[in-house]
């Protein structure tokens, strides 16, 4: 559980969005993918996540 939220919380800092702050779903994808264009930059966060080769967002950049 700690991994998910310290990968979770990367995810926010990188994508810079505000705990505090209510988004749409819309504009939270649009943030986090803007932030992560690169394989390169999911791989910061998602390295060693055991389901990389489930993920389709990270299939998407390889």
């Amino acid at each position: 559980m700690k991994k998910i939220v310290n990968m979770d919380s990367k995810v926010l800092k990188k994508a810079k969005i505000n705990k505090k702050k209510e988004y749409l779903f819309s504009e939270a994808v649009i943030l986090v993918n803007n932030s992560f264009k690169y394989l390169k930059d999911a791989k910061e966060v998602c390295g060693e996540c055991g389901w990389i080769d489930k993920c389709l967002w990270y299939q998407s950049r390889e």
